[in-house]
């Protein structure tokens, strides 16, 4: 006895309209809503000008689309179809084609990107405030900066170049994607990425190091400002640039924390009877003119960064 009918790749279809296919959505989408993510697409991603008139309809709906079908596992446009599929379009709207989704992130630059890098942060920032995704972070956290390798093999993948790779104790070139990627965590929680850029492979480790961990740190602080913070990194990230980026941040934060200090005992938080007095006279002195202070490393980060033209100490 032979089956009547033939079985494609194509033929299994997911259209029963009282099933989901991904239940789970609807929490981590409940969640997202909680903390703010559509409005802070809204108020970040801006598309003022596009190739296509529709492209920049509705960011926020297009964006929370791809990010739930990332979620799902989806690694291509196409697979975004798999929130069309069965009852999903009962449960959420605004549930975009694949077809749709790729007009709209070809309209993206690199612009865009340092846009939505900011909606990371700020919805990090909501998310640790409302859940306890970064357990301990009142006490210390951690900032670890790091640089990966990850092969590809298809020639024409994009954003792929040749980077340094180390197989057997052996140093090769090999294809492949090179982010670099800045966490935070604590001594109880498991790290969470608080930035990443896609550089080229061949690009020295410490390259772009120092601005990912001002912005990380600043993003850490905003989590709890009284936590301790402790910055960790190979050996290639020790650069002038970096160390001067955290001794340049440093003096501020402190000043930022004593000063809220000071103004939530009130009037009580300027006399000398507060070690706050003396605390806020110290850090002062690390800002204008101690050894290592803040106009040094600002300097410092200028001349490393545009050129011994720029360096305020030069004469």
């Amino acid at each position: 006895m032979h089956s009547s009918y033939t079985f494609t790749a194509d033929s299994a279809v997911f259209d029963e309209q009282n099933l989901v296919s991904a239940a789970g959505l609807v929490p981590v989408l409940e969640l997202a809503e909680q903390t703010g993510l559509s409005r802070l697409i809204d108020e970040h991603v801006q598309l003022p000008s596009t190739r296509v008139k529709s492209g920049a309809v509705n960011p926020a709906g297009k964006l929370t689309s791809i990010i739930a079908a990332m979620a799902c596992g989806a690694d291509s446009i196409d697979d975004a179809g798999v929130l069309r599929a069965g009852g999903i379009t009962r449960v959420f709207n605004e549930v975009y084609a694949p077809s749709t989704l790729g007009i709209f992130l070809r309209e993206f630059t690199f612009g865009h990107t340092k846009q939505l890098a900011a909606v990371a942060r700020a919805h990090l920032i909501a998310l640790a405030a409302r859940t306890p995704l970064l357990a301990g972070a009142d006490e210390r956290m951690f900032v670890d900066i790091d640089s990966l390798l990850r092969p590809v093999y298809g020639k024409a993948k994009q954003g792929a170049s040749f980077g340094h790779a180390k197989i057997a104790s052996r140093a090769l070139l090999r294809l492949g994607l090179s982010p670099q990627i800045t966490t935070i965590s604590t001594a109880s929680a498991p790290p969470v990425i608080a930035e990443a850029q896609l550089r080229s492979g061949r690009a020295a480790s410490g390259r772009g190091a120092a601005s990912q961990l001002k912005q990380a740190i600043t993003t850490a602080r905003a989590i709890s400002p009284d936590a301790t913070i402790m910055v960790r990194g190979d050996s290639m990230f020790g650069t002038n640039k970096v160390i001067s980026t955290c001794k340049c941040l440093s003096p501020t934060l402190c000043h930022d924390i004593a000063r809220h200090g000071m103004m939530y005992h009130g009037a009580f938080g300027y006399t000398k009877e507060t070690p706050l007095e003396m605390l806020l006279r110290g850090v002062m002195s690390y800002e204008v003119g101690a050894e290592g202070g803040l106009m040094i490393m600002r300097g410092i980060i200028a001349r490393d960064e545009w050129g011994e033209t720029h360096n305020p100490f030069k004469d």
